[in-house]
């Protein structure tokens, strides 16, 4: 008995390490945004591609509401490009940010979305 119970503590336990970790990879695909954060509201960030411009169809112009929960992936990219885990705290305006998004994008101006990953560049 005693042997089956060791047996099943080393099978579930790394189950339950593994269904329990939060995830720390970064997404592999360009971002859909790289730009400045401009504006923080509760738990979402405005990232501007260039804050000066202001029209949607002119270069730099794209501006989307990135929602952060607390599936998304948040990391500060270091000078030699290794990445570390951070807190939706840590963002502050006037960052640069790279932004992924998960899902549908609201086609508004700015647009919004749910963000999977941001990485604060410096």
């Amino acid at each position: 008995m005693k042997n089956s119970y060791s047996l099943l503590k080393l099978i579930i336990l790394p189950v339950i390490i593994v269904a329990c970790s939060t995830p720390t990879e970064s997404v592999d695909r360009e971002a859909y945004i790289n730009g400045t954060v401009t504006e923080i509201e509760e738990s979402r960030i405005l990232v501007e591609e260039d804050p000066a411009v202001n029209e949607p169809l002119e270069d730099g112009g794209k501006k989307i509401w990135l929602t952060i929960s607390d599936e998304t992936k948040l990391f500060k990219q270091d000078r030699s490009g290794s990445l570390r885990k951070i807190n939706s705290s840590d963002i502050e305006p006037d960052v640069e940010v790279k932004g992924w998004v998960k899902g549908v994008v609201a086609d508004s101006y700015p647009q919004q979305a749910l963000a999977e990953q941001i990485t604060v560049l410096n």
